[in-house]
């Protein structure tokens, strides 16, 4: 006698799919840079004068998905954030992290130079290339870059 809902909670390895699932966002790496704190100020995330100073002195932070939405670091300029986002795909391959990913919102140039930075790395194509949706793009605006990378035996 099969006991009921087995079979629609095993995956391929035999394991269970929430613990595989589980598994796989412990293995997984990702990290976002935003271009503009305009939006996290409208947001009530950051305060306005963090805000203004943060524009002055041109600072992207940098921002890591595992638990929940953290910073990680900040840098100047918007060429420094493209690298940060070079170097996080560099981590992934050394972390054994052969699937990569490219997210963005409103920055498709951006993105194609990181697909393109990511194939030397990889020597592979990515994954998936998608933009954000509008829930995410509403708290960070226009021109935030993301990557990330997971196992393949997750996929």
């Amino acid at each position: 006698m099969r006991r009921r809902g087995t079979r629609r909670s095993r995956s391929r390895g035999g394991r269970p799919r929430r613990r595989r699932w589980r598994d796989g966002c412990r293995q997984d790496e990702r990290g976002a840079a935003i271009d503009t704190l305009e939006f996290l100020r409208r947001g009530g995330r950051i305060a306005g004068a963090q805000a203004w100073l943060g524009s002055a002195l041109q600072i992207k932070p940098i921002l890591t998905v595992e638990d929940e939405i953290t910073p990680i670091e900040r840098v100047r300029t918007s060429k420094r954030a493209f690298e940060r986002m070079v170097d996080l795909l560099r981590e992934c391959k050394q972390g054994g992290r052969d699937g990569w990913v490219v997210q963005h919102i409103q920055a498709p140039v951006q993105a194609q130079e990181l697909v393109r930075r990511g194939r030397e790395i990889f020597g592979t194509e990515p994954t998936f290339v998608s933009e954000v949706g509008p829930v995410i793009g509403t708290h960070v605006g226009p021109g935030l870059l993301g990557a990330g990378g997971v196992p393949s035996s997750f996929l």
